[in-house]
Protein backbone atom coordinates (compact mmCIF):
# COMPACT_ATOMS: atom_id res chain seq x y z
CA UNK A 1 0.00 0.00 0.00
CA UNK A 2 1.34 3.42 -0.97
CA UNK A 3 1.88 5.95 1.80
CA UNK A 4 -0.26 9.06 1.83
CA UNK A 5 1.64 12.17 0.71
CA UNK A 6 -0.19 14.33 3.26
CA UNK A 7 2.50 14.45 5.96
CA UNK A 8 5.27 15.02 3.44
CA UNK A 9 3.27 17.86 1.89
CA UNK A 10 2.50 19.44 5.26
CA UNK A 11 6.25 19.65 5.78
CA UNK A 12 6.89 20.90 2.24
CA UNK A 13 4.31 23.70 2.48
CA UNK A 14 5.38 24.60 6.03
CA UNK A 15 9.01 24.95 5.00
CA UNK A 16 8.05 26.86 1.83
CA UNK A 17 6.47 29.62 3.91
CA UNK A 18 9.21 29.56 6.54
CA UNK A 19 6.98 28.35 9.37
CA UNK A 20 8.53 26.32 12.17
CA UNK A 21 7.11 23.04 13.43
CA UNK A 22 6.47 24.72 16.77
CA UNK A 23 4.39 27.48 15.14
CA UNK A 24 2.37 25.09 12.97
CA UNK A 25 1.75 22.71 15.87
CA UNK A 26 0.45 25.64 17.97
CA UNK A 27 -1.86 26.77 15.15
CA UNK A 28 -3.17 23.22 14.79
CA UNK A 29 -3.55 22.70 18.54
CA UNK A 30 -1.32 19.61 18.60
CA UNK A 31 2.10 18.81 20.02
CA UNK A 32 5.27 19.33 18.04
CA UNK A 33 6.01 15.63 18.52
CA UNK A 34 2.72 14.67 16.85
CA UNK A 35 3.39 17.05 13.94
CA UNK A 36 6.85 15.51 13.54
CA UNK A 37 5.22 12.05 13.33
CA UNK A 38 2.88 13.30 10.59
CA UNK A 39 5.69 14.93 8.61
CA UNK A 40 8.10 12.02 8.97
CA UNK A 41 5.51 9.44 7.89
CA UNK A 42 5.54 7.67 11.27
CA UNK A 43 1.79 8.35 11.34
CA UNK A 44 0.21 8.17 7.90
CA UNK A 45 -3.48 8.10 8.83
CA UNK A 46 -3.81 11.74 9.88
CA UNK A 47 -7.25 12.53 11.34
CA UNK A 48 -9.37 14.65 9.00
CA UNK A 49 -9.75 17.47 11.53
CA UNK A 50 -5.96 17.80 11.76
CA UNK A 51 -5.63 17.74 7.97
CA UNK A 52 -8.15 20.57 7.80
CA UNK A 53 -6.33 22.54 10.52
CA UNK A 54 -3.01 22.10 8.69
CA UNK A 55 -4.49 23.24 5.39
CA UNK A 56 -5.97 26.35 7.01
CA UNK A 57 -2.77 27.21 8.87
CA UNK A 58 -0.66 26.72 5.73
CA UNK A 59 -3.09 28.48 3.40
CA UNK A 60 -3.45 25.55 1.02
CA UNK A 61 -6.32 23.27 0.14
CA UNK A 62 -6.80 19.84 1.64
CA UNK A 63 -6.52 18.49 -1.88
CA UNK A 64 -3.07 20.05 -2.26
CA UNK A 65 -1.92 18.20 0.86
CA UNK A 66 -2.95 14.93 -0.78
CA UNK A 67 -1.55 15.81 -4.24
CA UNK A 68 -5.09 15.60 -5.60
CA UNK A 69 -5.70 19.20 -6.52
CA UNK A 70 -4.49 18.78 -10.09
CA UNK A 71 -6.88 15.86 -10.62
CA UNK A 72 -10.07 17.54 -9.37
CA UNK A 73 -12.29 20.17 -10.86
CA UNK A 74 -13.55 22.95 -8.60
CA UNK A 75 -16.90 21.29 -7.82
CA UNK A 76 -15.19 18.06 -6.74
CA UNK A 77 -12.69 19.97 -4.61
CA UNK A 78 -15.52 21.94 -3.00
CA UNK A 79 -17.42 18.72 -2.29
CA UNK A 80 -14.46 17.25 -0.45
CA UNK A 81 -13.63 20.31 1.61
CA UNK A 82 -17.12 21.67 2.22
CA UNK A 83 -19.26 18.58 2.58
CA UNK A 84 -17.17 15.49 3.18
CA UNK A 85 -14.79 16.83 5.83
CA UNK A 86 -17.54 18.63 7.71
CA UNK A 87 -19.88 15.61 7.96
CA UNK A 88 -18.44 12.92 10.25
CA UNK A 89 -21.09 10.36 9.35
CA UNK A 90 -20.58 10.85 5.62
CA UNK A 91 -16.82 10.61 6.04
CA UNK A 92 -17.17 7.37 8.02
CA UNK A 93 -19.36 5.90 5.29
CA UNK A 94 -16.87 6.90 2.61
CA UNK A 95 -14.12 5.13 4.58
CA UNK A 96 -16.29 2.00 4.78
CA UNK A 97 -17.06 2.20 1.07
CA UNK A 98 -13.37 2.58 0.23
CA UNK A 99 -12.60 -0.68 2.06
CA UNK A 100 -15.30 -2.72 0.32
CA UNK A 101 -14.40 -5.15 -2.47
CA UNK A 102 -15.11 -3.81 -5.96
CA UNK A 103 -18.21 -5.95 -6.49
CA UNK A 104 -19.76 -4.62 -3.26
CA UNK A 105 -18.87 -1.04 -4.25
CA UNK A 106 -20.74 -1.55 -7.51
CA UNK A 107 -23.83 -2.60 -5.55
CA UNK A 108 -23.64 0.56 -3.44
CA UNK A 109 -23.13 2.71 -6.55
CA UNK A 110 -26.20 1.14 -8.16
CA UNK A 111 -28.31 1.84 -5.09
CA UNK A 112 -27.12 5.46 -4.99
CA UNK A 113 -27.78 5.87 -8.73
CA UNK A 114 -31.31 4.49 -8.31
CA UNK A 115 -32.09 6.74 -5.34
CA UNK A 116 -30.69 9.84 -7.03
CA UNK A 117 -32.78 9.19 -10.17
CA UNK A 118 -36.01 8.75 -8.22
CA UNK A 119 -35.52 11.55 -5.71
CA UNK A 120 -35.84 15.22 -6.49
CA UNK A 121 -33.29 17.34 -4.66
Amino acid sequence: MEKSPCGKNIRRYREAIGMSQVDLAKKMGITTALLWKYESGTITNIPSDNVLKASEALGVSVNALFDREKNLDKSAADLITDKLLSDDRLLEHVKILADLPDNKKECVYSIIDTISKTTSF
